[in-house]
Parts: C-alpha cells; sequence; structure tokens
C-alpha cells in the first residue's frame, strides 16, 4: 500500500519539527495547522478534541479526552527525550529508542482512520485493481486543498490540481494536494474516517456529502485514496483493427501521463464538479489557460461559461494526447465490465475541414459542391458531387451507430409527388438548408473529440470519410502544401524541412482543435453569417458602376478589410493566448533537429515566428475565408473584371511568342517550367490565400535561383540578380501558368494575407509579382520587338 511513503515523509517531518520547543503539534504537517496543543488544559482545548472526534468519530467526548491526555503526555516524554539527548542529559540508546514515539503514535491514528473507511471499500473490484492510499492536507490560504473533484459511476474522482498563483516562489508553487502526492484520476473512498464509497447512492449525493464534510473539517484533512492500476491489452496483430505502430507522445506531455490514462477522461463527463478553491478564485488564476482568459477579455465569452470552456478545451487536447500516443481511446464504460475498453482510430483523420460552397439544381434535385481540407496531409479537394438524398443515407446508415446523431439538427424532407418537389424551394430556404447539412457534417467530424468515447466513435467517422470521398482520391491527389518548404530548402537538409513542415502541421491541429469550442465556432458562424449578408446582387453591382469607376473598387476593398480585420483579431488571440502551449509542441523530441533554430530565433531570428504565424494563419483562413470565398470572388471579379480580361487577352497572345520576345534566350526557357508549375499547381489549385501567396514567394525564389546558377555562381547567397532580369522571366513564367485573373488575386493576396508578409523577402517577392502582373497590361503583344517593355516599375492595380 502507498500510505506507507506518504506517511514516512509527514512522519520525518515530525521527527524534525519536534527538536524546536515551540512547535507543539503532534499531528501538525505545517505551521498553520489545527492540531493538539500539548499547553492547553484537556477539559478546555476544544479544537484538540473535535480534531480527534473527526478522526474517531464513533469514540464519546468521555473517551476522546482521554485519548488527548496519554497523546499529550507521550508528546511531553518524547521531548524530554530528546532535549536530554541532545544537552547530554540521557543515554544514546534511550533516546534513540523513545524518539520514534510521536511518529509511530501519529501513523497509529492514521493506521485507525484508515482501518474505518478501507474495509468498507475492501470488496469492490476496483480496489482489487487499485492502490489504497492515505494522504494528509492542510489547506493553503490562496487555493485551499488545490483540487477539483468530480463526480462519475457513483465515485469522486481527482479531476485536477490547482497550483498557486504566478509570483510566489516556484517552490512553493505546489498546492496541498500535490505536494501529499495525490494525482489527477485518482478516486477519493474517504475523509477523516468516514467513508465516501457510494454503494448504489447517486454520484451526485456522494459529491455534495463530501463537499460539505471537506468544507466543515478543520485542518489537516486526512484524505483516503485509491490510485487504479494500469490495465494492458495486447493487440491480436492480424485484427483489423490493430494498429500497425505506436505513435510517439504529442502536446503538453508530462511526466506521470501513463499514471493518469485509467480515470482522467471519464472525468470530463460530469456536469457536476466540486472545487476545493473558492470559485471567484478558481476562475480568476487556477482554471484559467491564457486563450481562455483573454477571450474572455475580449467579451467573446463570458465569465459564466469560463469555466465549461476551460474543460472542454482541456478535452479536446487530452483526446488529441491520447490519439497521437496510443493511436487509439480507453475508456470505462458506465455500466457492465469493469474493464476498460479500447477503440482503435486506425485510418481516421485528426482533423478535416469541411465546408458546402454551392447549392445548385440539377435534374429536379438540388446538389451540393461540398470542399474539404485534411490538414494532416495539407491536401483539400471536393467530395463526389451529393444530394440532399445522399445525406439522408449519411444519416440513416450512422444513428443506429450511435444515438446521439439524432439530437443534430437535420432539415426535413420537401414535399414531392412521383419524385419531384411539389413547391419549389425559396433562395432563402436553400440556403439555409445548405448551412444546416454544412453544420451536420462538421458535427459528425468532430464528435471525436466532443462526445462521449464509445466503441463505435471510428466506424462513424470512416462513414463520413467514405461519404467525402476520401477512400476515392487518397494517393491521386495534388498536395497543396508539397512546395510549402521549397523555399527553405536551400537553407536546411530534407529531413529538417521536412521535419518543418510536420511541426507546422501539428500546430495547426492544434488550432483546428480551438475551432471545435462553441464559443469559437459560434463567433466564426456569426461574422460569416454577417458577412453574406452583404454579398452583392446584380443590380446593387451595376448601380455602384454606374456610379463612377472606383466605387465598385472602394466597396470591394472595404468589405474585403473587414475580413481581414477580423483573421487579424483571431490570430492574435490564438497567438497570445497559445503560444506557450504551441512552445510546448515544438520542444518535443521528433522535432529535435529543428530545436537550435527555433531557440536562435526566440533571440532575434524569424524561424519560429514565421513558422507559428504560417500554421495558424492557414487554419484560421480555412475557418473564415473559405465560407465567405464566393461573396469576395463577386466583388473581386466584378470589381477588376475590366483589368483581368485584357491580362487574360494579352496573356494568349504572348504564349505564342518565343523567348526571345521576353529578352530570353532560347536554350534558357526549360529552366522556367518548374517556375511555371510552382504557379499553376500552387495558385491555380489551392484555395487559400496564404498558400497562393506561398507558391508565388516559392516561384520568385525558385527564379532567382536559377539566374544566379546560370551566372555560374556556386553559393547562391553571393549571387545578386537585377530588377531588369528578373522582370521578364517572371512574366514569361505568369504567361505559361496560364493564371485566371491575376489582377483580382493580386489584390486579394494584398488585402486578406497576414500583413508582417508585406516586408521581408516574402513582400519583396510578391511586390515583383504585382509589378509582373501590372506590367503585363502594358506589353503590346503584337510589337515584334517588344519596345514598350520597360524598367521594373510597379503600376497600382487599384485605379
Amino acid at each position: 500500500m502507498m500510505a506507507g511513503d506518504t506517511l514516512k515523509m509527514q512522519s520525518e517531518q515530525q521527527n524534525a519539527s519536534s527538536i524546536h520547543p515551540d512547535n507543539h503539534s503532534i499531528l501538525s504537517i505545517s505551521s498553520d495547522s489545527v492540531s493538539l496543543n500539548e499547553l492547553e488544559d484537556v477539559n478546555n482545548d476544544v479544537q484538540g478534541i473535535a480534531l480527534l472526534k473527526q478522526i474517531f468519530p464513533e469514540e464519546t467526548v468521555d473517551d476522546l479526552k482521554e485519548m488527548h491526555c496519554d497523546i499529550l503526555q507521550r508528546t511531553r516524554r518524547t521531548k524530554e527525550l530528546h532535549f536530554s539527548s541532545l544537552y547530554g542529559k540521557a543515554e544514546d540508546e534511550h533516546a534513540g529508542a523513545q524518539s520514534l514515539s510521536a511518529p509511530h503514535l501519529y501513523s497509529e491514528l492514521i493506521e485507525r482512520f484508515e482501518e474505518q473507511v478501507f474495509t468498507c471499500s475492501a470488496n469492490s473490484p476496483m480496489v482489487t485493481n487499485g492502490d489504497l492510499f492515505s494522504a494528509v492536507l492542510v489547506r493553503d490560504p490562496l487555493i485551499g486543498l488545490g483540487m477539483n473533484l468530480l463526480a462519475e459511476n457513483r465515485s469522486i474522482y481527482v479531476h485536477s490540481l490547482n497550483c498557486r498563483p504566478i509570483g510566489i516562489n516556484v517552490e512553493d508553487a505546489e498546492g496541498p494536494a500535490s505536494k501529499a502526492g495525490i494525482k489527477p484520476g485518482d478516486i477519493i473512498v474517504g475523509v477523516n474516517g468516514q467513508s465516501f464509497f457510494s454503494h448504489g447512492t447517486e454520484s451526485n449525493n456522494v459529491l455534495q456529502r463530501l463537499a460539505s464534510t471537506l468544507l466543515l473539517s478543520s485542518d489537516p484533512v486526512v484524505l483516503h485514496c485509491l490510485r487504479q492500476k494500469i490495465k494492458t491489452k495486447q493487440y491480436d496483430t492480424q485484427h483489423d483493427g490493430a494498429p500497425t505502430s505506436m505513435i510517439t507522445q504529442s502536446i503538453l506531455d508530462t511526466s506521470d501521463f501513463l499514471e493518469e490514462l485509467p480515470s482522467f477522461e471519464i472525468s470530463f463527463r460530469s456536469e457536476r464538479p466540486f472545487y476545493s478553491t473558492p470559485l471567484n478564485c478558481l476562475s480568476e488564476r487556477n482554471l484559467r489557460h491564457p486563450f481562455i482568459a483573454r477571450m474572455v477579455s475580449q467579451q467573446l465569452l463570458s465569465t459564466k461559461k469560463e469555466v465549461k470552456e476551460y474543460r472542454i478545451f482541456m478535452q479536446l487536447n487530452e483526446r488529441a494526447r491520447l490519439w497521437e500516443m496510443n493511436g487509439s481511446f480507453t475508456f470505462i464504460p458506465k455500466k457492465g465490465k469493469d474493464e476498460e475498453i479500447i477503440v482503435p482510430l486506425v485510418g481516421v483523420r485528426k482533423a478535416l475541414c469541411v465546408r458546402i460552397l454551392n447549392a445548385y439544381e440539377n435534374e429536379n434535385d438540388t446538389a451540393y459542391t461540398i470542399w474539404i481540407y485534411d490538414v494532416e496531409s495539407g491536401r483539400e479537394w471536393y467530395a463526389p458531387v451529393r444530394y440532399f438524398k445522399d445525406f439522408q443515407d449519411l444519416r440513416a446508415a450512422t444513428l443506429p451507430i450511435c444515438n446521439s446523431i439524432a439530437s443534430l439538427p437535420f432539415p426535413k424532407s420537401p414535399l414531392s409527388l412521383f419524385g419531384s418537389p411539389i413547391v419549389k424551394e425559396r433562395s432563402s430556404d436553400k440556403a439555409s438548408k445548405m448551412r444546416q447539412l454544412e453544420s451536420f457534417l462538421r458535427a459528425l467530424i468532430a464528435m471525436i473529440y466532443k462526445e462521449d468515447i464509445h466503441p463505435a466513435m471510428a466506424e462513424v467517422a470512416h462513414h463520413v470519410q467514405c461519404f467525402l470521398g476520401w477512400d476515392n482520391v487518397v494517393g491521386s491527389l495534388v498536395d497543396v502544401g508539397w512546395h510549402e518548404n521549397d523555399g527553405e530548402i536551400h537553407e536546411m537538409d530534407a529531413n529538417e524541412s521536412h521535419v518543418r513542415l510536420g511541426l507546422k502541421r501539428s500546430i495547426q491541429r492544434y488550432v483546428y482543435r480551438i475551432f471545435l469550442l462553441d464559443t469559437m465556432g459560434a463567433t466564426v458562424e456569426n461574422f460569416v453569417d454577417g458577412t453574406r449578408s452583404h454579398e452583392p446582387t446584380l443590380e446593387e453591382i451595376e448601380h455602384l458602376e454606374a456610379e463612377g469607376k472606383k466605387a465598385l473598387k472602394i466597396r470591394a476593398i472595404q468589405e474585403l478589410s473587414r475580413v481581414q480585420a477580423f483573421i487579424d483579431h483571431l490570430q492574435d488571440i490564438i497567438l497570445l493566448g497559445c503560444m506557450h502551449d504551441l512552445r510546448s509542441i515544438s520542444e518535443r523530441e521528433s522535432y529535435d533537429v529543428l530545436h537550435p533554430r527555433i531557440h536562435e530565433s526566440l533571440h532575434g531570428g524569424g524561424f519560429w515566428d514565421k513558422l507559428v504565424r504560417e500554421a495558424v494563419r492557414e487554419q484560421i483562413e480555412i475557418e473564415v475565408y473559405v465560407p465567405l470565398r464566393s461573396v469576395l470572388s463577386k466583388w473581386l471579379v466584378n470589381g477588376w473584371r475590366h483589368e483581368d480580361i485584357e491580362a487574360h487577352y494579352k496573356m494568349r497572345a504572348l504564349s505564342k511568342h518565343s523567348g526571345r520576345f521576353f529578352s530570353m534566350g532560347e536554350n534558357t526557357l526549360h529552366h522556367w517550367e518548374s517556375v511555371a508549375k510552382i504557379l499553376k499547381e500552387g495558385v491555380g489549385l489551392s484555395s487559400l490565400p496564404c498558400i497562393k501567396l506561398r507558391a508565388i514567394v516559392d516561384a520568385a525564389s525558385e527564379i532567382n535561383r536559377i539566374l544566379v546558377r546560370l551566372k555560374g555562381c556556386e553559393d547562391e547567397r553571393h549571387g545578386h540578380i537585377g530588377a531588369d532580369e528578373f522582370l521578364p522571366v517572371f512574366i514569361y513564367c505568369v504567361v505559361k501558368a496560364e493564371m485566371a485573373r491575376p489582377c483580382a488575386l493580386c489584390v486579394l493576396l494584398r488585402t486578406i494575407c497576414d500583413p508582417i508578409n508585406r516586408i521581408g523577402e516574402t513582400g519583396y517577392y510578391f511586390a515583383s509579382f504585382e509589378a509582373a502582373v501590372a506590367h503585363l497590361r502594358e506589353i503590346d503583344p503584337f510589337d515584334s520587338q517588344n519596345t514598350t517593355q520597360t524598367s521594373f516599375i510597379s503600376v497600382p492595380l487599384d485605379v
């Protein structure tokens, strides 16, 4: 039993403290404890008698007084022997024999205390699979006992431990529960000699009784706990559901994590928490993740919902850690055997982002365009065309597997006659139906993080993935993130580049889980709905064009600026509130090759800042920009329609010219095929502005590297390329990439992308692209001598 170690520690403290004459406590473990006072008359020592009454509730007052008297006499004898040995007034062997009397008595009291509680729970199967131990706690004036409790399955679990506020010495930061050896997941079976091991009592009643006992108890408080043992199960390697490998531990790792697994997960399912710390202190100090606190300060979250949102946030990250470490979830069912059930998650995607972008009529039925982005692989694709009947089939297939799906909102079937709708849907009803179906899909995907764990979670996920077409297109997709590290390869080797990409996507999955929070989801949806309400009609566009040349462009830039401001705001909240967590992700052993560069960048470099901003910005654009893409495209396409028509016409004509027209040698044209491919796939096949910008920067960087090599410079960093050499090549590559609407693209990237990308290398290469597009409009494709080609001059595109 673990009690030995705990009690030994307390006994040593008492033994050491008993040397000092001003310490009179036999049960005290700190100067703040309520103790048995040997200087007080037995009949008048009310506090001492009350403390013994808590430990031995069945004894009479007279018996407690007699016990109190005996304790005080033994204490005096022990101290006399201690002082005698110190000053040479007694023989050493007598002092050594008697010096253990006080700690021995302390242990006797606790052992009698344990006997009353542990006999009540001896026959429980949970006890046979765990270790019983006792811990003595003295309340801290700031955080009380320093732990939070939750009721589940008629048992009381330690949900989490609280630390003292920041600003106190690190050595003293641990709370009383943590110092006593209590850990999250431990089960409280008794307090002060009273058993709380429930037999048929409702869990909330047990928690209420325990809370009342703790609140009314004086210090020190003796807790009796049960720590369950880890149950391990061997996978059958021939079974289809067995994971092929163990996955290394992921974010927010702790050395004690394996000991906390058995009961930590189930603690999130209770709605009746008990906090040993007062709630006003708890919400302000102990359970306030910086990100949650920032949402409160920005009035995105009310203080009443703060603790609940914190618990959900911790659950999301805990599920992610279990998933990455084990490739499965483990849980104890509410009913049935006491065995843990393992839910393999083989083949389940960790972060799928889904949006329904469009609905259109097709053969008397409504078809839906579904866009999907897989954060794990950095791939995006469109699902096969799906109709309302397909959504109904998906719901029918998953509902018997998981009953909670019945509570998800789902649109009603339209009235029909012989397969044809009786009443044609109005556009507003069609949009509402599309939003409902989108929410249904997103809720199904989020279930694996947010709902109670059950054995069929993976089966539901596989149904959704099949519906979205993952099984059909995996392996045949263009990875839109394939060029993410091209600009870094010349500065790091291929292995480091691969590790950087892994770290970026790990951070991005963390941000993905942030948007699973109800508060963040509601904030984004409210903004998206508000922006959609400003979607321009054809009449409004014509009216703005009639007002003047710039009216439509000004209105378009205003709408784009609103979206950019919202994205920037979310990015600031996440970066400021989650930076500690993001740094902990980067400190994983699997990213150790990047640690020197990360640590160097923390002292003035840009590697870490660039990486983390890339990951956060990309996920925010997925959540905010993608659902608004059609609205923003209307503004951009109509606002810069004439400029793009002109550019498209000239690109078609220029594509027929040889390299000499662009002042390039014919023998060098094959070098630029890779650049045109980067532009065509990175810009043309990706939906996100940040990825489009990254492709443009990578293309420009590739041009610079090739030109330096063609000059014969072995070290690319020592080569210098002038603008007059660079610009013709960039124009040629843009023409060969057959880019659609390059003018509108420049406005989009300039307005939506991270403002920090307007400076540095990214800003320089993007300015080069803008200048190339502007200069493209100035070229006369029918001038065989190309006399209109001038120097590297940037022409504004919003004029």
